[in-house]
């Protein structure tokens, strides 16, 4: 025998349990919801840049944007004026939307993460520097947690050929006199070496490379003999023509994963291989040896101004904050000790401005790979800069 329920109720019930439903499996679903399909389909990818068009460019001289401001203390050079320039090529911020590849639009939940980025780690050459930080299709964050992916692949090679055509824009509209930086984070990294392979190491556009900071990702040691063989690695603060990398981890935590797979690009082609040791310049001594670089070295360190959007983030959606300043750098923030592995060892941040919540028991600090060092990366371009021109 079978109750007689009445609609509402029904409704109320069904509800009911979406809610419970949500509350015991909501990051499972958000998981689902936002993370693309199996395979790859060119077909479906967003349309190409224009990178004639400056909406197609997160930093750009020629336009007012957050890469121009700089902290309390420290000013910022007229683009105009600067006689250096600097490619940036931007982090992951494309985690949701359901798609391989970023539509690049200024309306969704990725544009927060490009306000970020500029406003904070593309600024550290606000004192110097002409700055170029294209948009482009990157790759979404399973590209690079979805182990032996193909898709990720052939989303990291979409995403690079922007990059790629970005570079060369950048190429042919400036004076080929001039000399320049190299700069990214994280996926911009990844296509940063690949970009150095390609038209810098060993021609004739190495002479005019101040340096390449290329931060956030874990470049294998064999990188300097295979990738880019006539690049070398940094081993002083004035050094110039040469590779600053390194990744940022609290010590309270594991440091790198021994056993991490990602995706690596070889001239040969792409390995999902496991590389357990790794390149790291100090920031603060700017050498590639293991000895601890006390926090009194630290010139200051700049946050990001993080916030909970979590409607925002599930809906694809803008949260719109734009960073008006950067506050007072917090001078002395932190030690820092590359490891014989390759990772970069900085003190506790649990709870702090710094901190990364979804870190695991790495205690990865990823997200601030620049911030931590915002102002000694700062005074490091100006120092290769008059190095280069004393060159």
């Amino acid at each position: 025998m079978f109750l007689k329920t009445s609609p509402l109720k029904t409704a109320l019930l069904i509800l009911i349990l979406l809610i419970i439903a949500l509350l015991v499996f909501h990051k499972r679903f958000i998981e689902w919801y936002v993370s693309p399909a199996d395979e790859f389909a060119l077909e479906q990818a967003p349309a190409a840049p224009d990178y004639d068009q400056y909406r197609f460019w997160s930093a750009h001289p020629d336009r007012a944007d957050s890469s121009d401001l700089a902290p309390e203390g420290s000013s910022a050079i007229d683009p105009q004026q600067a006689q250096i320039d600097v490619f940036f090529v931007q982090p992951t911020s494309h985690f949701t939307g359901g798609t391989w590849n970023s539509e690049m639009s200024t309306s969704a939940f990725a544009e927060q993460g490009t306000e970020h980025i500029i406003a904070t780690m593309a600024s550290v050459f606000s004192a110097c520097c002409r700055i170029y930080a294209p948009r482009y299709r990157q790759a979404h964050l399973a590209a690079f947690i979805r182990t032996g992916s193909q898709a990720g692949i052939e989303a990291l090679d979409l995403a690079y050929r922007d990059v790629e055509q970005a570079f060369l824009h950048f190429l042919d509209n400036r004076d080929p006199a001039r000399p320049f930086i190299l700069a990214s984070h994280s996926q911009g990294t990844l296509h940063g070496l690949r970009l150095l392979s390609n038209h810098v190491d060993g021609k004739a556009l190495q002479n005019k490379m101040t340096a390449a900071y290329l931060i956030g990702y874990w470049i294998p040691s064999d990188a300097l003999t295979v990738t880019i063989p006539n690049i070398p690695l940094c081993e002083t603060d004035d050094m110039i023509g040469c590779l600053i990398t390194y990744d940022t981890y609290d010590i309270e935590g594991t440091g790198r994963d021994p056993d991490g797979v990602l995706p690596y690009w070889y001239p040969s082609g792409w390995e999902w291989a496991n590389r357990p040791t790794t390149l790291c310049v100090n920031p603060l001594s700017w050498r590639a040896d293991t000895n601890t670089a006390p926090a009194s070295e630290n010139l200051g360190a700049v946050p990001m101004r993080w916030t909970d959007a979590i409607f925002e983030f599930i809906v694809d959606s803008n949260p719109g904050y734009i960073y008006r300043s950067l506050g007072e750098p917090k001078v002395g923030y932190t030690s820092a000790t590359c490891r014989a592995d390759g990772s970069l060892m900085v003190d506790p941040q649990a709870g702090s401005e710094f901190d990364n919540r979804g870190a695991g028991s790495d205690r990865s600090l990823h997200p601030n790979d620049w911030n931590l060092f915002y102002m000694n990366l700062r005074r490091n371009a100006a120092q290769r800069i008059n190095a280069y021109k004393g060159n």
